[in-house]
């Protein structure tokens, strides 16, 4: 473009111009020469754009101009002086131009600045009187602008802001026409307004105020001014507050503002001063607001060395702001320093949080190096065209658009990043080389559309996510992974297109894992590695050979609902990984990392011992671990929990509860270090596990032999896999979506009917029956899978090693809910002929009750015990519920899946006598707070029902005849009272 409008000129006006520029220009200090016509020569091959007629000064300096027509055009220097003045004509071959423009511009190149990168050392620049326009940026190191033209020239039409032309410098114009330059025309046309001028002698005009008592400010200046704008420096001592500081706003002249003899620890209300040059604060402040110095476009430098946080918009438009000191900021505000052009350098080592848009359109950036921020928002460094190098070592996530169009870009260390937004590097075309972490878990569309010079990707992830971030990359970008992923990395979207897949030419000794992924090959790995399960892992090891490992970290989050995962096409917990090997695995050092809830009970379990002593945890976290005695309820000593303490092991595969409180958050980090022995590598189990019960006797059933053991695999476990005749009992901490129960609710399952997974590291109450002294948790029954819990069907739920004397195909179950607007509880009523009367332990559950009061409770009253769960015959008929009331307000009892559509059962509250059928409707009510054990009672009208009269029966007729709980008299009949069948449903008593 250079050399074609040259020829355009030498064609138009006829010019045959030749010139010889001396090779070495005199290296002179200073000495400015002003001449008034100077003669420039052509030189095709200039260094400065468009700037091809060049002339010498005296002093050596080399002045460049383009001509075209009768106008010469000011383009640059070549320079060592401090001072540099243009002549107002130049000649060439006898032909005179008048220097009417400084700058020059095609209509379609790009705005640019007045090339004076070879005159850095030049502050002051005169122009001639003849100027008219000023069409290039005046450089920031140009500090006095000198015009001696009467008519203001005008700015470029291209530009939205003229005050961007006129960067750092002071425009010094004769006394004379000074108010002509301050004037604003309607139409802005003029555009000098905003600009600083003075005329020249000028003087500022210092004020200093002494402010005793806040708040006084504006009284104590407007004594010493007429106007808000007769302030061109000013400094403050002593007090001021926020009232006096947003006064300062409207001192549109000031230049200078000193506040470093005050005591004020936070600055705001200085934006829109567009003179403002020099700033001084106190090492007291910490905190700039918002907005405190948007649009003070002069603004160079200031040093805030003790703030820790800087608002949103805080330094927006401060367009000549060059650096600023900020050792101790940990929060960056949105817009922070956008459109902060000049500003060449960023070091913000305590900074943690970057907004949105912080440095948008810094376009002279060159470097950045924020060493703790862990996340970068959207489009917080966008446009930043300068910028080379980025590194950010804490980062975890790059957001949307961060570093699109930073065009210069070469090089980003981003080690520790997760996630890596939509179009966050878009068009860093000269981006050559990537190193993505293990950790990497998601690349979001277009990441990297456009970097055309990508030769390299090193990708570590072991299992890759689906991403449309390598879009349009160039042709040529090779891709390096692992190399037991790499066929997985060629049958994954987004992957698959790069022009070569390869195996990392090295040894890898450190794996996370991120998602859902399988090895079944060592290859490429480390003798011995480090493995990181995060809480999103699902990884299954089946390999040939044993997998060492180091170092073993898994993570895992208190149950906080489900998401569907895309990769295994399954919903699962977030937050808990898993972990399904088949082959053998061991480590040298085992970690388990549980992220779990303040201020509630978690039930936990480990396959390893755990030395209290070495639990880690957050700072400022109070917390208490505890275990469960069995033996304490069986002897009702009332010391069923007991205190682990430093020194204490927390055994494998013993259940345990911990509470913690932290003011500072709602979760706390705790890590369990499992104890060098041989149970460390209980973790890995690939087999059967078989868990001893301990026994303990008692006068009552429902309190025998407890224990509170753990799910003993690092993965979800289906219940239906356990080899026990039995029943469980789990704590619902937080709401369980099936059971409607939550905080701090208990809920009884069988293991016959019901469908439910343990997660990782939950424990859970169990009786030992009296015909086994152990249960047996079956391998297959390990799943990555979470499925929601429900109720089963006896029929098609049964496996063949539970199956035992007190089962057949006439047990019916029946699930009886207890609800307000909060929560849900349940009580389970099993009706079977072959059942006892009196608590089985295989079949029936003791009903533990919620440890917080607000919880409704429901449970099966029988002979004083408090059933969960109760399978019994049906015996008289009449079934007793009862329920505690965490408040006085309405409440609804249900019948959940009725697994008979013919029968009748009816409800009965004899508070108020009210009956309802409640296998076809609810029963609402109002209750007060507190516990009933005789308001409702249950009776059937089905196969066996209650007595509806007594009649003799001395007939000889043969009749099926029952006793008073419901079971078949085989026997040949005594004398006494039995039911027999008649009219197909109702039962009658007979003497």
């Amino acid at each position: 473009m250079k050399s074609l409008f040259s020829f355009l000129n030498l064609n138009l006006w006829g010019v045959i111009l030749s010139v010889v520029i001396a090779a070495n220009m005199p290296q002179l200090a200073s000495a400015e020469s002003t001449v008034d016509v100077l003669e420039v020569e052509f030189n095709e091959n200039a260094s400065i754009d468009n700037g091809y007629y060049q002339g010498t000064l005296i002093d050596g300096s080399i002045l460049c101009f383009n001509l075209s027509g009768s106008s010469a055009y000011f383009c640059g220097a070549v320079s060592t002086a401090s001072t540099l003045s243009v002549p107002e004509k130049v000649s060439c071959d006898g032909t005179e131009y008048i220097v009417e423009y400084c700058g020059f511009n095609h209509f379609y190149d790009d705005m640019k600045t007045l090339v004076f990168d070879e005159a850095t050392s030049v502050t002051s620049l005169t122009l001639p009187s003849t100027i008219t326009s000023i069409i290039n940026y005046i450089p920031s190191t140009i500090t006095d602008l000198h015009l001696s033209s009467e008519i203001p020239p005008s700015m470029s039409i291209y530009m939205y802001s003229s005050t961007n032309f006129i960067k750092s410098a002071t425009v010094w114009v004769p006394q004379s026409v000074y108010d002509t330059y301050q004037s604003k025309t309607l139409d802005n046309s003029s555009a000098w307004y905003g600009v600083e001028v003075h005329y020249e002698g000028w003087e500022p005009k210092k004020i200093t105020i002494n402010e005793t008592t806040p708040g006084t400010f504006g009284n104590l200046l407007l004594k010493e001014v007429e106007q808000w704008t007769d302030v061109e420096e000013l400094t403050v001592i002593g007090h001021m507050n926020a009232d006096d500081m947003k006064l300062l706003t409207r001192l549109k002249q000031m230049i200078k503002l000193d506040l470093s003899q005050t005591d004020i620890s936070f600055i705001t209300g200085c934006s829109g001063i567009s003179l403002l040059k020099t700033v001084l604060l106190p090492s007291t402040v910490t905190e700039v607001d918002a907005n405190t110095f948007k649009g003070c476009s002069k603004l160079q430098k200031i040093s805030i060395p003790n703030a820790t946080s800087i608002g949103n918009y805080a330094f927006s438009g401060c367009s000549s702001l060059t650096e600023i000191n900020l050792p101790t900021a940990t929060t960056i505000g949105h817009y922070a320093f956008d459109n902060c052009r000049d500003l060449v350098s960023v070091s913000l080592p305590a900074a943690t949080s970057i907004g949105n848009n912080a440095f948008y359109y810094c376009s002279n950036l060159v470097s950045v190096s924020l060493l703790a921020a862990t996340s970068i928002e959207y489009q917080s460094f966008f446009y930043c065209s300068n910028l080379e190098s980025v590194s950010l070592p804490a980062a975890t996530s790059i957001g949307f658009q961060s570093f699109c169009y930073c065009s210069n870009l070469e090089s980003v260390s981003m080690p520790v990043a997760t996630s890596i937004g939509n179009q966050a590097f878009y068009l860093c075309s000269k981006l050559n080389e990537i190193v993505l972490s293990d950790c990497m878990q998601s690349i979001g569309d277009n990441a990297f559309s456009g970097c055309q010079n990508l030769k390299d990707v090193y990708c570590y992830v072991i299992a890759p996510f689906v991403t449309s971030g390598f879009n349009n990359i160039g042709g040529y970008a090779t891709l390096h992974v692992p190399a037991f992923s790499i066929t997985s990395y060629m049958l994954c979207d987004g992957w698959y297109s790069f022009y070569k897949i390869v195996p990392i030419d090295e040894s890898i000794d450190k794996l996370t894992v991120d998602n859902s992924f399988t090895i079944t090959s060592l290859t490429g790995l480390a003798e011995k590695i480090e493995l990181n399960l995060t809480k999103f892992a699902h990884l299954t090891v089946s390999t040939e050979n044993t997998f060492k490992i180091g170092t073993y970290n898994q993570e895992q989050a208190t149950k906080n609902g489900s998401y569907w995962d895309s990769n295994s096409q399954q919903s699962i917990y977030a937050g808990i990984s898993s972990l399904v090997t088949n082959s053998k695995m061991e480590a040298d050092t085992v970690n388990l990392h549980l992220q779990l809830e303040t201020n509630r009970w978690h039930f936990i379990s480990f396959p390893f011992d755990v030395n209290v002593s070495d639990i880690e945890y957050s700072e400022g976290t109070l917390w208490v671990i505890r275990k469960y005695s069995g033996a304490d309820r069986a002897a009702l000593t009332g010391n069923t929990w007991q205190n682990m303490t430093n020194g204490m092991t927390l055994k494998a595969g013993e259940g345990y509860i911990l509470h913690c409180a932290n003011e500072s958050t709602s979760t706390v980090e705790f890590v369990f270090h499992a104890v060098n022995n041989s149970n460390k590598n209980n973790i890995f189990a690939y087999n059967d596990v078989v868990k001893p019960l301990a026994t303990y006797a008692s006068e009552y059933a429902h309190n025998r032999s407890w224990n509170l053991v753990g799910n003993p695999y690092p993965s979800y476990y289906d219940t239906q896999a356990i080899e026990h005749n039995g029943v469980i009992t789990v704590y619902q901490g937080s709401y369980d979506s099936w059971s409607g129960s939550g905080s701090g609710s208990y809920t009884a399952y069988s293991l016959i009917d019901d469908n439910y997974q343990l997660r990782p590291n939950e424990a859970f109450f169990v009786q030992c029956p009296p015909d086994a002294n152990s249960m047996t948790f079956k391998a297959e029954g390990r799943t990555h899978e979470y499925r929601s819990n429900s109720d089963g069907n006896v029929n098609t739920r049964i496996k063949s090693h539970k199956l035992n004397s007190s089962v057949n195909s006439n047990r019916k179950v029946y699930n009886f809910t207890l609800s307000n607007s909060d929560f849900t509880d349940r009580a389970r009523l099993v009706i079977n002929p072959n059942a006892k009367m009196d608590y089985e332990i295989n079949c029936d559950a003791s009903k533990f009750m919620s440890d917080n009061a607000e919880v409704p409770q429901f449970y099966v009253l029988d002979n004083g015990i408090r059933y969960a769960i109760d399978e019994r015959p049906i015996g008289d008929g009449i079934i007793t519920l009862g329920a505690r009331f965490g408040e006085t307000g309405e409440y609804t009892i249900a019948l959940k899946d009725n697994p008979s559509t013919d029968e009748n059962i009816i409800l009965t509250d004899n508070e108020t006598g009210l009956q309802t059928n409640i296998a076809e409707d609810t029963y609402t009510f109002t209750a007060k707070a507190g516990t009933s054990e005789s308001r409702f009672t249950l009776s059937f009208d089905s196969d066996v029902t209650g007595v509806d009269e007594i009649v003799n029966n001395n007939s000889s007729d043969s009749k099926t005849l029952y006793d008073l709980q419901g079971r078949e008299a085989t026997a040949a009949p005594q004398k006494g009272v039995y039911i027999i069948k008649q009219n197909g449903k109702s039962y009658k008593a007979v003497k």
